[in-house]
């Protein structure tokens, strides 16, 4: 709906799904709500952003022992390091897109933290430090 250029009359959702490398079972969902659609707008207590609300159901899943291998997060949330924090926090490994101009800080051989641009990190990184991800999806 977004690519529509607005949320037209539909309902926005955010899902946590298990996948075993052929099928995809979702697990947890949550509705979320535009503050537009809230009587107090983002001041309304129901008002939840959607990182907020992801991060709610991998605590579900969490809570309930199922801890991925990976954790797949949507292209929105790549570049939200408060959620990236939070799924560091809990020790989650994550694919995600991140634009190429975010800072990250990096330890480089010399044992000392510095901030760069992903971009100018991935320029400076020898090609050993790469490796290659595979995505294997079967149409039914």
């Amino acid at each position: 709906m977004g690519k529509l250029g607005s949320t037209d009359n539909g309902l926005v959702m955010v899902t946590t799904h298990l996948y075993d490398g052929v099928r995809s079972l979702p697990l947890d969902f949550a509705q979320y709500l535009h503050a537009d659609s809230l009587e107090k707008g983002k001041e309304d207590p129901e008002f939840k952003k959607k990182p907020e609300l992801a991060l709610e159901l991998i605590a579900r899943c969490l809570n309930r022992g199922e801890r991925p291998e990976v954790t797949l997060i949507d292209g929105g949330y790549g570049n939200n390091g408060p959620f990236l924090k939070e799924l560091e926090k809990r020790g989650l490994i994550y694919i995600g897109v991140v634009a190429k101009n975010r800072n990250v800080e990096v330890e480089i051989e010399t044992g000392q933290k510095t901030k760069m641009r992903l971009d100018e990190l991935t320029a400076i990184l020898p090609e050993e430090s790469f490796s290659s991800i595979t995505y294997c999806s079967q149409v039914s």
